[in-house]
């Protein structure tokens, strides 16, 4: 578990592991995925609720800092969201391999769209840690 954040996130600085965002073909769920190899990013939508579920995962040596305040911040545009704020005590998931936040939703359309922001650590041993934040857009049509 990493006992500090190292100097970037100290700086509030943020990373992000290149431009490999994508809709994942041939998926009913996945709306939105980052594949990086340092961790991965998903957002996905069940068939059968109306939730929003984004999660990060770690990849290869990496894990996910349970001490850092990891959160979800969103906005929509023609759907209404239960919340939009999220802080780590809202994560439906929070762990060294996992986290991740459920986001009911209503009346979305055909043109509903919601932007987000996940924020979390990311650490390579016990002591070199970073925050990164991952933006994403999406449709829910």
């Amino acid at each position: 578990m990493c006992a500090r954040l190292g100097l970037l996130a100290a700086l509030g600085a943020f990373a992000c592991d290149g431009d490999a965002s994508r809709v994942a073909a041939g998926s009913d769920s996945v709306l939105f995925e980052r594949d990086t190899p340092r961790y991965r990013l998903a957002v996905e939508r069940p068939a059968d609720a109306a939730v929003l579920r984004a999660r990060v995962e770690p990849r290869g040596d990496f894990h996910l800092s349970t001490e850092f305040p990891s959160r979800l911040e969103l906005s929509g545009t023609g759907v209404e969201l239960a919340t939009t704020q999220f802080a780590r005590d809202d994560a439906s998931a929070l762990s060294e391999e996992r986290v991740a936040f459920t986001v009911p939703y209503s009346g979305a359309g055909a043109a509903s769209r919601v932007a987000g922001a996940l924020t979390f650590g990311l650490c390579e041993g016990e002591e070199l840690c970073e925050r990164i934040t991952e933006r994403f857009d999406l449709a829910l049509d």
